[in-house]
């Protein structure tokens, strides 16, 4: 397993490949915990342990993460979630279905989906209108942009 560190450039497992790249290589600059809740559902451990790192480290949301989509649809019911990001894989334990629950039973809860870059299965949440698609590799300055416009968290100048 391969540890997560440093401030920008790429991490990568073997299978995937995340370019990290922030605006605030500064630990003065970082803002203030956001008080906010992400829910990060991803089979892969490498891929969880950097979302929360990133979401964590770098923009104070408090981030609870689970394995698999039972897992994913569980917490998001039982927990108090501002938002979550819920993986899209080709595996049998993370697809439309959660999705798909979870914007039936939360429908007010914004939910960001990772996938595969070629992957089939980006149709099959179309119905479910996520607040907003990442292709792998992606930039999680731009994962963290995006749930700070979703969620109105201004940075602190």
């Amino acid at each position: 397993m391969q540890e997560i560190s440093g401030e920008t450039g790429r991490v990568s497992d073997g299978q995937h490949e995340i370019k990290i790249a922030y605006e605030h290589d500064n630990p003065d600059e970082l803002p203030a915990f956001s008080g906010k809740r992400i829910l990060v559902g991803d089979d892969n451990e490498f891929v969880r342990r950097l979302i929360k790192y990133s979401l964590k480290n770098k923009s104070k949301f408090e981030v609870v993460t689970v394995e698999d989509g039972k897992m994913a649809i569980t917490e998001a019911l039982t927990g108090r979630h501002d938002a979550a990001i819920i993986n899209l894989s080709e595996s049998e334990c993370f697809g439309p279905e959660v999705i798909r629950i979870i914007r039936t039973m939360m429908p007010g809860l914004p939910v960001f989906a990772t996938i595969a870059k070629g992957s089939r299965r980006l149709d099959s949440i179309k119905p479910f209108s996520v607040t907003e698609v990442f292709k792998k590799p992606f930039r999680m300055s731009s994962m963290i942009k995006a749930l700070k416009e979703v969620l109105k968290i201004e940075d602190c100048k």
